[in-house]
């Protein structure tokens, strides 16, 4: 499950790097808004041959900073994020939009609870129910412990990510 997360939280790992960047701001909130085009190759097992996840399209990011401007808490929202799976064998392609807003507070001790809500991926296979990630979920980052479960809690249809159909659909 763990494994699954991260490949279809892109926007935590994108912006969770953003709450060690050092910063010159006072205590109020600060926007940001970035282009993503990240491709990054997954790991064969999901599917059985060699993945491709292009993420490209624009992040809006508000960054919530204390008195010593620390961020503190992030938003990010996502609205036509395209994502695009490529099987790098036979070079098939499958996208969708997500449209996800994420909620990331970093607490003192290093560990880190993110919201998303929204939609995080779906995939049409002809004759099949589409299998759709639409909702929300609470997941908890333990410092202490980084091997934990990060699942506290769901909300909506979660099909568990885009695997298997999307690798009938690439395959």
């Amino acid at each position: 499950m763990r494994t699954l997360l991260r490949l279809l939280l892109p926007t935590a790992v994108l912006t969770a790097g953003l709450a060690t960047a050092p910063m010159v701001a006072a205590a109020a909130p600060v926007r940001l808004t970035m282009s993503v085009d990240d491709r990054t190759e997954l790991p064969a097992f999901l599917c059985g041959f060699p993945l491709e996840r292009h993420i490209s399209g624009t992040l809006r990011i508000m960054e919530f900073v204390d008195a010593n401007g620390t961020i503190r808490r992030t938003l990010s929202t996502s609205a036509n994020v395209r994502v695009t799976f490529t099987n790098l064998s036979t070079g098939a392609t499958y996208s969708h939009v997500t449209s996800v807003s994420e909620h990331a507070t970093f607490h003192a001790d290093g560990s880190t609870t993110v919201v998303l809500t929204g939609l995080l991926g779906r995939v049409s296979v002809p004759g099949a129910p589409p299998a759709s990630d639409v909702g929300r979920l609470v997941l908890f980052f333990d410092a202490s412990n980084p091997e934990a479960d990060p699942l506290v809690s769901q909300a909506g249809r979660w099909t568990g990510g885009p695997f298997p159909a999307l690798c009938d659909v690439l395959s």
